[in-house]
């Protein structure tokens, strides 16, 4: 088989539908990616029923075209199917024009501009020249995948044309040429198309590192809750774990708000994010938005929610997710949520008015589709926000218990013997303990740990830490 019977045959497929060469080339970026697609079906929602499937995905639509040489290349009508696209009911993240002739620059520069207003990414796929070209690069990623479909919906390919199309595509996947074109297209793929399961990968994929770094972490959250760096030495607790995932179990049928209560230093936030550091590789898992209180910038959810994602891992294109968050919002269909923010210590922002926020995310178009987890201290809550409880879930942390403070201590190759028993109700604080182990040679050195002194440092450091400064030991 030589490149052009190859592209007879693919291109003698209907154009569009999954079982032509739109579902085709849809089947082709799930295997370059691994992440999932979904056709985005003009004129109807039927492209969001595969939702169910258990995930929002990336969607999209591919504009097939088949041009005579001499044909000259008609923008106007690509841009009419772009726009057509673009308010249809079911509109795509990203728009794929596979033609066999090649487009000019300006021509993909006019298409660009028209679909970064519309908040769609474009890409062009051609077949013109020889077998080193987009298109082929695409197909010879999955051989018998292309064959199977062809098989099953291509009416003129013959059993004689499987075998010969199998080895044509075997022999240009094994080519370097054809290696590199394939990274190239999964690299612009990943890195400028950001439908949803390639937004939820970047979101959390940002979020794992801040937990794995405790540079990191204290960059963006002013915090050390890197729970998963080397230096760790967090416990996890386990009631905790447990009222999160019994709350995490029942959103899917009450879609409220939990709120981890606690004192000052009981590791309330320690807790989150040694939750979510399990539960983010989970295929299913949903895209996390970390907020510390000291990022609220606003009161209107979508602009918090834009504002927080544009620092956190960038924008492709201008005002891109002031225009693909409220889409999805509007036709998300899944079970799970589209996404979960969760708001740190908000106590630690006394005068934002959280009770107004918490109000706008119980609406349209958050409700039930995005779901709320909280932090804060016990009384700043119950004083200063008292949101009706049949609205929300609570829960309060309790200090170490008798294992998860001996757990601790063995982490940090101590005993509960090291310290006098009048320390031990301090210690099953988390704050107080690492306080303790972090100065524990510079107190010795000044005399014996006491309550006052542990009670006076933990003072000292806090202050520290909101001017800015390091605290002396």
């Amino acid at each position: 088989m030589d490149y052009n019977k190859f592209l007879d045959i693919i291109w003698s497929q209907k154009p569009s539908g999954e079982d032509g060469f739109e579902g085709l080339i849809r089947k082709l970026l799930e295997q370059l990616t691994g992440q999932k697609f979904f056709l985005s079906l003009s004129g109807s929602q039927g492209g969001r029923d595969t939702a169910s499937e258990g995930t929002a995905g990336s969607y999209i639509a591919a504009e097939c075209k088949r041009y005579r040489p001499s044909t000259k290349l008609p923008i106007d009508d690509l841009l009419a199917k772009l726009c057509r696209a673009a308010t249809s009911p079911c509109p795509p993240d990203i728009w794929i024009v596979v033609t066999t002739k090649r487009l000019g620059e300006q021509d993909h520069r006019i298409l660009q501009d028209r679909s970064n207003k519309f908040g769609i990414s474009y890409f062009s796929i051609d077949s013109e020249g020889d077998e080193i070209s987009r298109l082929a690069a695409l197909c010879s990623i999955a051989p018998e995948l292309v064959c199977d479909h062809l098989r099953k919906n291509g009416s003129n390919f013959k059993d004689n044309d499987a075998e010969d199309m199998l080895n044509y595509l075997t022999v240009l996947n094994n080519n370097d040429v054809i290696t590199s074109v394939q990274q190239q297209l999964k690299t612009m793929l990943l890195n400028d198309a950001v439908g949803y399961d390639i937004w939820a990968l970047k979101q959390n994929k940002w979020l794992t590192a801040c937990l794995n770094s405790k540079k990191s972490s204290l960059a963006v959250f002013a915090q050390d809750i890197a729970v998963r760096s080397t230096e760790s030495k967090i416990v996890t607790r386990q009631k905790a774990k447990q009222a999160l995932d019994k709350w995490w179990t029942s959103w899917q049928t009450d879609f409220k708000p939990l709120i981890i209560l606690g004192e000052e230093g009981d590791g309330k936030s320690w807790a989150v994010a040694d939750w979510l550091a399990e539960k983010i590789g989970q295929p299913s898992f949903p895209p996390v938005l970390f907020i510390s209180s000291n990022l609220v910038s606003t009161l209107e959810p979508i602009d918090l929610v834009t504002d927080v994602i544009r620092k956190q891992i960038g924008e492709v294109i201008e005002n891109y997710w002031n225009i693909r968050i409220p889409r999805w919002l509007k036709s998300y269909l899944d079970a799970n949520p589209l996404f979960l923010i969760v708001f740190d210590g908000l106590n630690e922002y006394p005068k934002f008015n959280w009770k107004l926020l918490l109000s706008k995310l119980e609406v349209e178009p958050f409700a039930g589709r995005v779901a709320v987890l909280m932090t804060g201290r016990t009384l700043f809550w119950e004083k200063r926000i008292n949101f009706q409880e049949d609205r929300l879930n609570k829960w309060i942390l309790p200090p170490y218990s008798q294992d998860e403070l001996e757990n601790a201590l063995c982490k940090r190759e101590l005993s509960i013997k090291d310290f006098d028993t009048k320390l031990l109700p301090l210690l099953t604080k988390p704050r107080y303990l690492d306080l303790t182990v972090k100065l524990k040679d510079s107190l010795l050195k000044h005399g014996d740990i006491t309550v006052e002194r542990l009670i006076y440092e933990d003072w000292r450091d806090r202050m520290s830490r909101k001017l800015g400064k390091q605290s002396p030991l």
